[in-house]
């Protein structure tokens, strides 16, 4: 949803634009404590509570989206997201989803941390956490071999762009 929301707003879609946003809030608006402790899940190439985060900042006021952020992670779950998944094999189809994993952390954090005000905690450790997963993930970049090679360049752009 926020690659379509992106595309909304890019192509000025102001009816599906509303749409989207109206759809997000009813999802995740009321979200709290959410459990990120459990992931990823193997081979996950996207964190689900750091792309609702994502979202939810594309669609929130600063004030209500730092209000919504302060419930919807606990430190478990904050502390379980900045770990490095470790990719043991790269040449295997699903666990370098997890190099892909680094660059879409890395994006959500980066677009999450500019939308904090500068005396949130989560601004600072964000921004750098975001930095370790793209320093961890583009030596990896073309490492393997198709399994990773056909889709994480894109991902990796887009985690570089600000």
């Amino acid at each position: 949803m926020a690659f379509a929301i992106d595309w909304a707003r890019t192509t000025a879609d102001k009816d599906f634009e509303n749409q989207l946003i109206e759809k997000t809030k009813y999802f995740y608006l009321k979200d709290e404590k959410t459990p990120a402790y459990l992931e990823p899940d193997g081979s996950d190439f996207f964190s689900p509570s750091l792309e609702i985060a994502d979202l939810m900042r594309r669609v929130l006021s600063q004030k209500e989206f730092v209000q919504w952020l302060n419930r919807f992670y606990e430190k478990s779950s904050l502390e379980n997201i900045e770990n490095i998944p470790i990719v043991s094999d790269l040449s295997d189809y699903q666990t370098v989803h997890l190099v892909g994993l680094y660059f879409s952390k890395a994006w959500c954090m980066k677009g999450i941390a500019k939308s904090l005000p500068d005396h949130h905690p989560l601004k600072k450790e964000f921004q750098k956490t975001a930095s370790v997963f793209l320093n961890n993930g583009l030596p990896l970049l073309f490492q393997g071999n198709y399994g990773g090679d056909h889709w994480l360049a894109s991902f990796a752009v887009y985690a570089l762009e600000d």
